[in-house]
């Protein structure tokens, strides 16, 4: 089992106490012990700041609970930093060469049974840059996403677009209500439910599933067992979010529109300890701005999967759907 860790987020010069932990190269003759003294190094480093990152992202999230309105304007600057965190960018700005008048391309029946209909449909989303509908995720997104850390970019800097065109074409459609468009997302759809709709108002309520943890630990972690640090999934870490930004912060962020979670008891992104614990926060920000009814959690028998079942009665209960 490989090991990755997370090199780009540690600063380009490391504070004093953590310059202290490294090796002296000098010292070490065989490649072995120096890459095993290296690893040590960092790992004291990192297991310092996840034991710092809960008291800053307290102190980062001290604000005015007291009305839905008060908490709506002092969380405001928070999502603009939660957008330069996921490299949101305005294309109003950057892209003036984008030709977008306003609606997709003719959309083409692909498939059609007793039940629904498949339309292939396409969107211009930034220049040379087209989205479609049944593309859930590029080939190689892993090595896409590592190359976008380069410049500063994420994957969901494109997912966070290709969403907004989205939401450009279905509010004009004369069969969908612009005010009940949710978004429910599974695993990687999971954690778009945790980052789309803190930055795009037109979601007008999130459901996580199969995702929901600690992320902080999830991503830098060598002492939670289900820590990417395991995995192959190498791309995974964020920049500089353990500061402000674990899930129950970015659920802050969908605040006060309802929020789910749903998680299956045997599925391996998590324990049930963990996901109720950040839940909980949740939990309490609602209570605190008096509309507790508005989140809730499902725990259910199985693994990474949609459940559907106390999710759908939570889509009942906010949206009136299924009707």
């Amino acid at each position: 089992m490989h090991r990755f860790l997370p090199l780009f987020l540690l600063p380009a010069t490391l504070p004093a106490r953590a310059a202290d932990q490294l090796p002296d190269t000098q010292l070490l003759t065989d490649e072995g012990d120096l890459a095993a003294k290296m690893v040590e190094g960092i790992d004291k480093y990192l297991t310092r700041a996840l034991d710092d990152s809960d008291k800053k992202r307290e102190e980062f999230w001290n604000v005015d609970y007291s009305s839905v309105d008060a908490y709506l304007k002092a969380v405001a600057p928070k999502r603009e930093r939660l957008k330069k965190i996921l490299g949101v960018v305005d294309p109003r700005v950057p892209f003036t060469d984008l030709e977008y008048v306003g609606g997709p391309k003719t959309p083409s029946l692909v498939a059609e049974t007793d039940d629904y209909k498949v339309f292939a449909v396409r969107w211009p989303l930034l220049p040379g840059v087209e989205g479609d509908g049944l593309l859930l995720e590029p080939e190689k997104f892993r090595v896409l996403q590592r190359k976008a850390n380069a410049l500063g970019l994420t994957l969901f800097s494109f997912i966070a677009r290709q969403h907004a065109v989205t939401l450009d074409w279905l509010t004009t459609l004369p069969n969908v209500d612009a005010d009940r468009i949710a978004f429910y997302g599974l695993s990687y759809g999971g954690k778009t439910a945790m980052r789309i709709p803190p930055i795009e108002p037109r979601y007008s309520l999130s459901i996580c599933s199969g995702d929901f943890n600690d992320n902080v630990a999830k991503n830098a972690s060598v002492d939670y067992s289900c820590s990417f640090l395991f995995t192959l999934e190498y791309e995974m870490p964020e920049w500089n979010t353990g500061d402000g930004f674990n899930y129950a912060e970015m659920a802050a962020l969908i605040a006060p529109r309802p929020f789910m979670v749903e998680r299956g008891h045997d599925d391996g992104v998590a324990v049930d300890e963990v996901v109720a614990s950040e839940c909980a926060k949740v939990r309490r920000l609602y209570s605190q701005l008096k509309i507790p009814d508005r989140t809730d959690i499902e725990f259910f028998a199985g693994g990474h999967e949609i459940h559907g079942e106390g999710t759908f009665r939570f889509l009942q209960q906010h949206l009136g759907w299924p009707r």
